[in-house]
């Protein structure tokens, strides 16, 4: 008995705060309509509004009055009713579009029209529902994520230089967190998923780029020219001290 009236209550309260969202919509958009067209906002509202209430009061009864019998019925044929709420809410938006597109044909255009406005307004009730469902579920999986802790999982996917930890040194010119080097190696990666594979450090054809922004290979880089400057000199001490004279521009 509890859970019965406890169902009549949220429906109750869904036809309520659905009329009242629908009616003050209309009641919104006839002012604004009523300003564009020059003639006051308030016989506007108040028309569009009524209409609205007149239109989303009985589709919501019968929105509702479907949702309550399939969540009556469910249990029965052994389903559970959260398993099955998109194609029970689903179901009732459509024949809660229907009944009132076909009264309404009924009501302005006589029993011929009953059938196209019923398909009319079912399908925009169907498409209404589909996006707010989809925000629902939208909202479902942010909260699943935000629970769970998967906002710092994607904020990982940026990087974020300045607040990098630092790191012990992996060779002689390391001193430490490198940004540059950071970026570098992130864009290798990123590279290497795009292009299926390509070798981009060993000889690959975006490794002259990267490597030329790679702070590390750089240092490598100067350290080899330094010593082979070096050894340089000390061939050519070597070879003057022997009265072999060489050119310095070659």
């Amino acid at each position: 008995m509890s859970s019965d009236s406890r169902s009549v209550w949220t429906s109750a309260k869904n036809i309520y705060v659905g009329t009242v969202a629908l009616t003050g919509t209309g009641a919104g958009v006839g002012a604004l309509w009523g300003i564009v067209k020059g003639q006051g906002p308030v016989g506007y509202s108040f028309l569009m509004g009524t209409n609205w209430l007149c239109l989303s009061l009985p589709f919501f009864v019968v929105r509702e009055a479907v949702l309550h019998h399939r969540q009556r019925l469910n249990p029965v044929y052994g389903r559970l009713n959260w398993k099955h709420r998109d194609s029970d809410d689903m179901l009732a938006s459509v024949v809660g579009g229907s009944v009132v597109g076909g009264g309404l044909a009924f009501y302005t255009r006589g029993s011929l029209a009953v059938v196209g406005g019923g398909i009319v307004f079912g399908t925009l009730s169907a498409i209404a529902q589909f996006g707010f469902t989809q925000f629902r579920h939208a909202r479902q999986e942010a909260a699943y994520e935000l629970q769970n802790g998967e906002e710092q999982k994607a904020s990982k996917k940026y990087m974020d230089f300045r607040n990098a930890p630092p790191r012990e040194g992996t060779s002689f010119d390391d001193h430490g967190y490198d940004p540059l080097r950071e970026f570098t190696q992130w864009a290798q990666k990123k590279i290497i998923n795009k292009v299926g594979g390509v070798a981009v450090v060993d000889g690959g054809w975006v490794s002259p780029i990267l490597n030329a922004l790679d702070l590390e290979y750089r240092k490598r880089l100067n350290v080899k020219i330094d010593i082979l400057e070096r050894q340089i000199s000390s061939l050519r001490t070597q070879l003057e001290s022997k009265g072999i004279q060489i050119d310095n521009n070659n």
